[in-house]
C-alpha cells in the first residue's frame, strides 16, 4: 500500500493540473470522512443534563499543541541521520501524514505524507525512521496499558481471574518482545531480504542515545494523552477515584494501540466500545464517557487532520523537496 501511494505521487508530481487534482481529492476525502463521523454522534441529551467546566475543557484543548509538538520533535530527532529540518517543518510534516493516514488502510498514508513535504536526501531511510518512531510510541502505550491492566485485575480480581492472568502474561510477553526488538534491531535488519533493507536503513542508523530521546518523548506524549482524558472527564463533571480514571485511560489507549488504526471509523468505534465496558464498571455513565472519547478524538485527530489537509491542498513542489523514490 505504501509503495502504491508513493508511485502515485511520483507519477503526478510533474503534471501540474493532475497534482492539483490529487491534492483536491485528498482534501475532499478528509473533509467527507471527518464530517460524516461527526454526524454519527448526537450528544445533545448528555450535554443538556450537565454543567461544563470550561477551564478543564480549555486546558485539554491547549494540550493538543503539546501533544503534536512532542510528536513533531520526535520526528525531527528521528530525521537527524538523513536531513536537518526545522521544528515548524516537522510539525507540518506530521499533520500532513495524519491527514493522509486517516484515509488509508493501516495509516499507511502517514509514511508517504510525512516524507512528501520534506527535503529528505535518503527517502527510504526516512520511512524506516518513521517506523521506528511509531513502534516506540506503540511500545510505550502497551507498557502503560499493561500496568493499567495489572491494576485493573487487582481491583476486580474476582472477575475472570484466569482470563486476566492469561491476558496479562501475553501483554508482558509483548512488552519484552518489543524491548528485545529495539535492542537487536540492527542485527535483525541484516537478515531481512535485500529488497526491504533500504526501507529499514533508517532504523539501523539510529543510535542508542537517539532512541532513548525518542523513548522519553513517547512517554511524555502518553502522559499528555492521560492528562487530556482526565481534563475532559473533569470538564463534564465525571468524578470518582482518580486511580480508577487513570487505569481506565491506560486501558483505553492500550485497546486503541492494539486494535485501532484500521480506519477512522473503526478506531473511534473501538475506543467508545471499550471505554463504555471499562468505565461503567467504575460507576461512570456510558453516555458521558462516550462523549469524552469523542471529544478527545475531535481535538486530537479531527481538527489537526483538517489543518494537515489544508497543508496538502496548498502544497507546492519545490526543487529542494524531493518526493520518495523506489
Amino acid at each position: 500500500m505504501l509503495t502504491k501511494i508513493i508511485r502515485v505521487f511520483q507519477f503526478v508530481k510533474s503534471t501540474t493540473w493532475l497534482f492539483s487534482l490529487v491534492k483536491l481529492v485528498i482534501f475532499t476525502l478528509v473533509m467527507v470522512l471527518l464530517f460524516s463521523t461527526l454526524n454519527k454522534y448526537d450528544f445533545r441529551k448528555a450535554l443538556s443534563s450537565i454543567e461544563i467546566n470550561l477551564y478543564y475543557l480549555l486546558f485539554s484543548i491547549l494540550l493538543v499543541f503539546l501533544n503534536w509538538g512532542l510528536e513533531a520533535k520526535k520526528w525531527q530527532i528521528l530525521l537527524r541521520q538523513n536531513t536537518s529540518i526545522s521544528f515548524i517543518e516537522a510539525f507540518r510534516s506530521v499533520l500532513v501524514g495524519l491527514a493522509l493516514g486517516i484515509i488509508t488502510p493501516l495509516m499507511s498514508g502517514d509514511y508517504a505524507g510525512r516524507i512528501l513535504t520534506l527535503p529528505i536526501l535518503h527517502k527510504k531511510a526516512a520511512v524506516g525512521a518513521n517506523l521506528a518512531g511509531s513502534f516506540v510510541q506503540s511500545l510505550v502505550a502497551i507498557l502503560f496499558g499493561t500496568s493499567a491492566f495489572a491494576a485493573y485485575s487487582f481491583y476486580f480480581s474476582a472477575k475472570n481471574l484466569s482470563l486476566n492472568i492469561l491476558i496479562l502474561f501475553a501483554l508482558v510477553a509483548a512488552c519484552c518482545g518489543g524491548v528485545l526488538l529495539l535492542i537487536y534491531a540492527k542485527k535483525l535488519i541484516q537478515k531481512v531480504p535485500e529488497l526491504l533493507k533500504p526501507w529499514l536503513d533508517g532504523i539501523s542508523t539510529l543510535s542508542g542515545s537517539l532512541i532513548s530521546k525518542v523513548f522519553v518523548l513517547a512517554i511524555l506524549r502518553n502522559l499528555v494523552f492521560t492528562l487530556q482524558f482526565l481534563a475532559l472527564c473533569f470538564s463534564f463533571q465525571i468524578t470518582g477515584d482518580p486511580v480508577l480514571l487513570i487505569i481506565g485511560t491506560g486501558l483505553l489507549f492500550l485497546i486503541k494501540t492494539i486494535g485501532g488504526g484500521l480506519n477512522i471509523f473503526g478506531d473511534l468505534s473501538i475506543r467508545a466500545l471499550f471505554s463504555i465496558y471499562f468505565f461503567t464498571q467504575f460507576g461512570i455513565s456510558g453516555d458521558l464517557i462516550t462523549l469524552v472519547v469523542f471529544l478527545l478524538w475531535l481535538i486530537n485527530i479531527a481538527v489537526p487532520a483538517i489543518f494537515g489537509s489544508f497543508f496538502i491542498l496548498f502544497f507546492k513542489t519545490k526543487p529542494d523537496v524531493a518526493l520518495p523514490d523506489l
